[in-house]
C-alpha cells in the first residue's frame, strides 16, 4: 500500500492531498478510494480506502483533492496490522494555485533553513 509509511504521523491530524478515484458500496458502509496519497509532497501510499462523508458527494471522480485526516494502525480482515486513515474531514479540490502556494512555501523553508545554517 505505502511508499513511505505512515508511522511518523500516527494519530496526529495532518493536511493530505490525494485523485478521487472509486467507491465501493461492499461490506460495511461506502468506502471511496483515493489515489497518492501525499502529505506536504511526499508519497506516503500509492491508494487508500477512506469513509464516504456528504462532502465528497459532490467532488467528480478523479479529481485531485485537499482534506484532513488521522493516521492509525487497524488490523484488516485476515488479521495482518496495516496502516490507513481515519477521521477524514474538511474536503476540497485543488486547483493549480494551490500546487503554486505549496512550491512557494516549500522554497520558502529550504531558503529559511540555508540562512541559518541547517541545511
Amino acid at each position: 500500500m505505502t511508499k513511505r509509511k505512515f508511522s511518523k504521523l500516527l494519530n496526529k491530524e495532518a493536511i493530505y492531498t490525494a485523485t478521487l478515484k472509486h467507491v465501493s458500496d461492499k461490506g460495511e458502509g461506502t468506502r471511496v478510494m483515493i489515489l497518492d496519497v501525499k502529505h506536504k509532497g511526499k508519497l506516503y501510499a500509492d491508494h487508500a480506502w477512506i469513509s464516504k462523508s456528504i462532502s465528497t458527494d459532490n467532488i467528480p471522480y478523479n479529481t485531485e483533492i485537499s482534506f484532513t485526516g488521522t493516521a492509525y494502525m487497524y488490523n484488516d480482515k485476515f488479521d495482518v496490522r496495516k496502516q490507513g486513515l481515519k477521521s477524514c474531514k474538511n474536503f476540497e479540490i485543488i486547483n493549480h494555485d494551490y500546487h503554486d502556494q505549496q512550491d512557494r512555501e516549500h522554497h520558502d523553508a529550504i531558503f529559511y533553513k540555508k540562512r541559518k545554517g541547517k541545511l
